[in-house]
């Protein structure tokens, strides 16, 4: 997948701060599509992830729109398999991937609204608990 090569800064915004590299970042944001929809990336899901890549990741329009294709596939003729490829990691690493994400999205002035639901889906997404998806304080 290319989406390992995006150039990211951690903490690009109004976010929290994350170490992250570009692979980590393009499985972050893959993960989160998935959250968001099974289906095609509808405005609203994109205007989100473009949002959360801005912010967390600091990528520009440009690095975006060259993701956005890798994250489509997966979400539309791949979902299953996608969600494989996430169950199929190592348990600590799920784990690192969930609360990453779950502090994402406190960060997100929009995604910090609909809290239960993410972190139910992501649980799901993940083969995690609940409880287990809340970032570690």
């Amino acid at each position: 997948m290319m989406a390992g090569n995006i150039p990211v800064r951690s903490g690009g915004g109004r976010g929290p701060s994350l170490p992250v590299d570009g692979a980590r970042a393009a499985d972050l944001l893959l993960l989160l599509r998935l959250v968001l929809n099974d289906g095609p990336v509808d405005g609203a899901a994109r205007a989100t992830l473009r949002r959360v890549a801005g912010s967390a990741f600091g990528l520009d329009e440009r690095s975006f729109e060259l993701l956005l294709p890798d994250i489509e596939v997966h979400g539309v003729r791949d979902t299953a398999r996608a969600h494989a490829a996430f169950g199929a990691r190592p348990r600590a690493e799920r784990l690192l991937l969930a609360r990453s994400l779950s502090m994402l999205t406190l960060g997100d002035r929009m995604l910090v609204k609909h809290q239960t639901r993410l972190r139910a889906r992501l649980a799901a997404l993940l083969d995690l608990e609940e409880n287990e998806v809340m970032p570690e304080v």
